[in-house]
């Protein structure tokens, strides 16, 4: 799916592009979420038992900025996301008020580096170095990206 990413931050831009990759990317939420939902959750509760309860109680629990987050930086990749929590008892509603709020978020990000860099990050990949340092606004909100990475990261960790 990369491949269409980056074909569709240079054929359509990275706004047109944003909106169609997040129309399909919220559609595989739904998806991903429904298909471990009702094919892999009793499975998870039959023979996981009380090793699942545990996490699943945490995740379908869990704060919504942190759902939010998790669904904003590329740490988890989305199928995992999509597929995982399909396989807890978080309500739907809840997971897709996330997926709605992140996945524009996440998907401009890297369409906006895609259109400006366009085909030349292919041939010359120094040139992304190059462009993040002619745009400060880009440079400073990756490293805000970066910092909730961090973030996630450590509080994942923290949470076992």
């Amino acid at each position: 799916k990369d491949i269409f990413w980056i074909a569709g931050a240079v054929v359509f831009g990275a706004i047109l592009s944003t909106l169609l990759i997040s129309i399909a990317e919220i559609i595989n939420a739904f998806i991903l979420f429904h298909f471990a939902r009702y094919l892999g959750r009793n499975f998870v509760e039959h023979h996981l038992k009380k090793k699942s309860e545990n996490l699943d109680d945490r995740l379908a629990n869990i704060n919504f900025f942190w759902l939010f987050i998790m669904r904003l930086v590329p740490l988890i990749p989305y199928r995992f996301l999509d597929l995982g929590m399909g396989l807890t008892k978080i309500h739907f509603r809840r997971y897709l008020t996330a997926v709605l709020l992140a996945t524009h978020i996440r998907v401009f990000w890297v369409q906006y580096i895609l259109a400006a860099v366009g085909k030349n990050i292919l041939n010359k990949p120094e040139l992304l170095i190059d462009y993040f340092l002619q745009d400060k606004a880009l440079l400073i909100f990756s490293l805000i990206y970066l910092a909730l990475v961090i973030l996630v990261a450590f509080r994942l960790k923290h949470k076992d």
